[in-house]
């Protein structure tokens, strides 16, 4: 249960604090009991109603809330009678409230989890964050060039950048802020995200803030599916999608999160992912590059050259080509699975390295001819072995594909 804001029990346990006159370590537990009691009250209660549809624009705070106006409108239970604790002074109102919360972010610092959760038990309000609100704000407008530029880079949140059929584009952020007060959490929204639309570019990026307060963006984008475009997404703590786009040149690097790109169609495409994973289905890049530390890549690519790294983790790879592709999978401490295209027309060259593991190719070395193993040079460990099908130079389809593990395993063989 969360305590309204206009609770006068806690915000009495919060001012005897403020006077030192009980500690911090007790106000925990006489607020986990004033918990208690309020939960064991409203113990036959049903059917609560669902919170309130946030319009454009406009926050709703935890008091706003049907449930909790519902708790603040119930008499007010004698925290001195029910605890055994004298009462501070009286009423108090939300103005007094944020003073009050104000100083003791100072009482409280360096106190540790347990003072933490007092106010985090109380009203939803976090030391230093404040309040909950949403903002949300839609910019519409058409690109006046064939290769308009994407530019995004934000903390915490997500993005997703989608084609459509319409010949204009729609951006859509919800941005998120804890702060003591509305105008405080409005101001912060506006002077963290830079958005620059313009007939040729479309652009947000998040400043760097003073104000310390929690901050996150959601960002939704349509744009038409008949232009290329020029891409640049870097996101620290959440997701990014990408889907049904056409990128002659697309960036995308993400730290702690997650990556998802699907029917796109690109000249370059670079990916770069630090815990997390990176998820791609139906991409057709002339050149593809993955990079991975401490994660997974599951990718089902066309290509023509497509690399890939993983450092801790493992890759998944499924490849095809419609003329030749050249791959090189390398990965340190995990595995690489790799299925190839088949196809009469599909001449194959496979390289393996193994450093500390063990390679799994009993499929396909069914088509292989010319398999032969390389002894490891003196004083290093490790096999090599490669292979080619015969007629690889006539076939007018070729993968060449190059793995190397080092504490890890290599299995390569059909797609599925």
């Amino acid at each position: 249960m969360v305590i309204p804001v206009t609770d006068e029990r806690v915000m009495r346990i919060l001012k005897q604090v403020e006077n030192k006159e009980i500690s911090p370590d007790e106000a925990v537990r006489l607020i986990e009991a004033l918990d208690s009691l309020d939960s064991a009250d409203s113990a036959g209660e049903d059917n609560r109603q669902e919170a309130p549809a946030r319009e454009t624009g406009e926050p709703v705070t935890a008091a706003e809330r049907p449930e909790n106006q519902e708790a603040a409108a119930e008499k007010p239970v004698d925290s001195s009678s029910a605890l055994g604790r004298s009462a501070g002074k009286g009423d108090q109102d939300d103005d007094d409230l944020d003073g009050v919360i104000e100083g003791l972010n100072s009482i409280f610092a360096g106190l540790g989890d347990a003072v933490q959760a007092v106010v985090g038990i109380f009203s939803g309000r976090r030391l230093g964050g404040g309040r909950q609100f949403e903002f949300t704000e839609v910019r519409e407008g058409a690109f006046e060039v064939d290769r308009p530029e994407l530019n995004f880079r934000c903390h915490n949140g997500r993005i997703s950048i989608e084609g459509w059929d319409k010949d204009t584009y729609m951006l859509e952020i919800k941005k998120t802020v804890n702060a003591p007060s509305e105008d405080q959490a409005r101001q912060t929204a506006a002077e963290l995200l830079e958005i620059t639309d313009s007939p040729d570019r479309l652009v947000v990026q998040e400043r760097s803030s003073s104000s310390g307060y929690n901050f996150k963006a959601d960002i939704k984008l349509f744009v038409p599916s008949n232009l290329e475009y020029r891409s640049r997404v870097g996101f620290h703590n959440g997701l990014a999608s990408l889907k049904k786009l056409r990128i002659d040149d697309c960036v995308v690097d993400m730290h702690n999160g997650r990556i998802n790109i699907g029917q796109v169609i690109a000249g370059l495409l670079t990916i770069s992912t630090h815990n997390g994973d990176a998820h791609l289905e139906g991409i057709d890049a002339k050149k593809c590059s993955i990079s991975m530390h401490n994660g997974r890549i599951v990718a089902d690519v066309k290509s023509n050259q497509f690399s890939a790294s993983a450092h801790n983790g493992q890759i998944r790879l499924g490849l095809s080509t419609g003329c030749e592709l050249t791959s090189s999978v390398t990965v340190h401490n995990g595995s690489i699975d790799v299925g190839l295209e088949r196809a009469e027309d599909i001449g194959y060259r496979i390289e393996c390295s193994m450093h500390a593991g063990r390679p799994r190719s009993v499929a396909i070395r069914d088509v292989l001819d010319e398999l032969k193993s390389v002894k490891p040079s003196s004083g290093h460990s490790g096999t090599e072995w490669a292979g080619q099908s015969p007629d690889y130079e006539n076939k007018p389809r070729k993968i060449t594909a190059k793995c190397e593990v080092h504490n890890g395993s290599i299995s390569i063989g059909w797609a599925s």
